[in-house]
């Protein structure tokens, strides 16, 4: 199975000098625990709830404070983690214990088309499992 059969294709984003309040708000909106930063269309860092609140929030930092300062993929000239939408989910859950992160932007070239969340994988490894377990039980009897 590929990352493209359970991906989020409606992924939050917004530009690096968005303020964290801001971000917090979309959260809100959208109910969703991260966004992923773009820059000119290109996924640059991703930013998390516990981001805004333990990494910023918790220090003191204000919520006009810009989301470039907040995002995890080291920063606009660093690495953000991404997979494709061609990887097997396998590969993707490897990925995430790895990484030990709990998403990952799916990214065809430069362009964000989708994001891939620890509970996503865990909700398609759980059908996968009881439907493997069913056939065990018919084989049974």
């Amino acid at each position: 199975m590929q990352i493209r059969e359970i991906m989020n294709t409606d992924v939050a984003t917004a530009s690096p000098n968005t303020s964290i309040g801001e971000v917090a708000r979309l959260m809100a909106q959208k109910d969703v625990g991260s966004v992923v930063i773009v820059d000119g269309g290109k996924p640059v860092g991703i930013v998390t709830d516990r981001d805004l609140v333990i990494d910023n929030l918790a220090k003191g930092q204000t919520q006009d404070h810009t989301v470039k300062d907040a995002m995890s993929g080291g920063g606009l000239l660093g690495g953000l983690v991404t997979v494709t939408p061609d990887m097997d989910v396998l590969e993707a859950a490897a990925e995430l214990g790895r990484r030990k992160v709990g998403r990952l932007p799916v990214v065809e070239g430069d362009r964000l088309v989708g994001i891939l969340s620890a509970g996503d994988l865990s909700k398609q490894l759980r059908k996968a499992l009881d439907g493997l377990l069913a056939e065990g039980e018919k084989a049974e009897r």
